[in-house]
């Protein structure tokens, strides 16, 4: 089993705002990457909440013998717990309200995979030689693509694509959509939108296929949007659970 995390700042912001994280226990791979918000400070500490939050419920409830629908459930409430935990730091730090949270989460387990988002951070199965998207933005622009008002070609330039519908830590409900498929040991990346507004799928594809779901592939699709521009924070989870020896990379 590999995974390895890695964030950066970019080339035109002051403060990383994302946070990122990979782990395994037992034959279980868990990623989670974050994308916060909510002015200077806030965006950095709601996503960073977010990410302590689901480590910390994972390893104090998750069994291997758990069925897959507990799982869900597990990874249901981790939602739950950082966009509560999000919600009373912001209370009592009357600087910090409104912050919040982008969220994308998953588990790999041998033959299966479980993958939960709220906002624009996305989920990318690797296989084939192709980048295919797993999760759903859940963004203004997306809504039009979904209703016919503009194209997927269109939504990459628009001016409105940094608007989300949903964070975690903003409201006293999160829904987070839910994506499951069958998974044979296969590349899986998580990121920001810091990689997908700057990266092409085919090209994200490409940097995985030619370097593997290690740390040279998460410093390449780094480097490849920095080269872009680097408009934004940049965070990626690369994980790969071919039920071999665990490793544990981070940056």
């Amino acid at each position: 089993m590999i995974y390895v995390s890695k964030s950066d700042v970019g080339r035109l912001r002051e403060e990383n705002q994302d946070s990122c994280d990979a782990f395994c226990i037992g034959n279980t791979l868990f990623g989670v990457v974050a994308d916060g918000m909510g002015g200077y400070k806030g965006g950095s500490i709601a996503s960073g909440i977010a990410i302590e939050s689901v480590r910390r419920l994972v390893e104090a409830e998750y069994t291997e013998a758990m069925s897959e629908s507990a799982l869900l459930s597990l990874l249901q409430s981790c939602f739950v717990l950082a966009n509560s935990d999000i919600l009373q730091r912001s209370i009592k730090e009357a600087e910090l309200s409104g912050m919040g949270t982008t969220m994308v989460l998953s588990a790999l387990r041998p033959g299966r995979a479980l993958f939960l988002n709220v906002g624009d951070s996305r989920a990318y199965h690797i296989v084939d030689g192709q980048a295919q998207q797993i999760t759903k933005d859940q963004s203004y622009v997306q809504h039009l693509v979904d209703i016919g008002e503009i194209t997927p070609e269109e939504a990459r330039s628009h001016p409105q694509k940094n608007i989300i519908m949903q964070a975690v830590g903003v409201s006293t409900i999160v829904t987070p959509d839910v994506y499951t498929l069958d998974y044979r040991g296969e590349p899986v990346l998580l990121c920001s939108d810091g990689l997908s507004n700057m990266v092409c799928d085919g090209a994200i594809a490409a940097a995985v296929e030619q370097n593997g779901a290690d740390t040279a592939a998460a410093g390449r699709l780094v480097d490849m949007a920095n080269d872009a521009g680097g408009t934004d924070n940049i965070s990626v989870v690369l994980m790969q659970n071919n039920n071999g020896n665990a490793g544990d990379e981070h940056e």
